[in-house]
Order: C-alpha cells, then sequence, then structure tokens
C-alpha cells in the first residue's frame, strides 16, 4: 500500500456522546438583571486503549452580578467515545484538542440551555467557541511543559 492509499483509510469515528457529570448551584437571591457570563473549558484525554479512545469536554460556567457575586455556578463534563482506524499520527493530536471537543461542544450547549430553563432562570445559549485556537494553545504548552520536564 502506497503512502496516499494509506493516508484516505486512517480515519476516526464517534461512537457516542454522553453526559458524565454535571453540577449546578444557584443563588437566587443575587440573580438581578444585569449578569455577566463566565465561560472556562478544558480537555482531557483517556487514550491507554486504542483503537477506542475517550475526549473529555469539561465546561465551567458562571453568572456574575455586578458586586461579583456569583450567582449561578454550573460544570458539565461530556465525554465523547472515539475509535481510530489505522495509525496514531499528528493529526490524532489536533483531533483530540480540536476537532473532538467541537463535536463534543453542541451537546454541552443543549444540556446547559435545557438545565438552565428547567432551573427558572433565563435559559443560557453559550456562545459558538473557537476550538482552533483554544486547541493549537493547548497543544502549545503541552511541548513547552514536555521539553521543560524532558
Amino acid at each position: 500500500m502506497n503512502e496516499e492509499d494509506k493516508s484516505t483509510t486512517d480515519s476516526i469515528s464517534l461512537k457516542e456522546v454522553r453526559l458524565n457529570s454535571c453540577n449546578l448551584n444557584i443563588q437566587r437571591e443575587k440573580l438581578d438583571k444585569s449578569l455577566r457570563l463566565e465561560l472556562a473549558l478544558s480537555v482531557d484525554l483517556q487514550t491507554e486503549n486504542l483503537p477506542g479512545f475517550s475526549v473529555f469536554l469539561n465546561v465551567q460556567i458562571k453568572l456574575v452580578n455586578e458586586a461579583n457575586d456569583i450567582a449561578m455556578e454550573l460544570f458539565v463534563r461530556n465525554e465523547g467515545l472515539f475509535e481510530l482506524h489505522g495509525d496514531k499520527s499528528e493529526f490524532f493530536r489536533s483531533f483530540c484538542y480540536i476537532n473532538a471537543p467541537a463535536l463534543i461542544y453542541p451537546y454541552i450547549r443543549e444540556t446547559v440551555f435545557s438545565l438552565t430553563g428547567k432551573a427558572g432562570i433565563q435559559p443560557i445559549n453559550l456562545p459558538p467557541f473557537n476550538f482552533v485556537a483554544f486547541g493549537k494553545e493547548k497543544m502549545d504548552s503541552e511541548s513547552i511543559e514536555s521539553k521543560l520536564m524532558g
């Protein structure tokens, strides 16, 4: 098999996306008309059992009032289960930090919207997110850490 044929057989398939953890805390007395949304994302990988692997997208959401009090805090952790078909390459790393989180994020957006609406507050529709910049930053910081530790 030549290199051109090989590259077309390497792929990754999504098997399932599932909710792993969700924690909502609302301080109703701190809710007011002007709340600021704070959003933090992180990614964890579980790649020891290739060809199957998991990518965990963790999203921390805070609604903060004008007095800088946290009115609502929500943590959601979703797991994407994937399968690698072919060889692990540099594409695999970028997939884990860019493509996989981008595939999982809409599931988290739906969970957040539904849960906040059911909690009796204005439903939160998370904004679009730039996973290319996020993933590149994460991969760059890992490269720096490995050089410092190596």
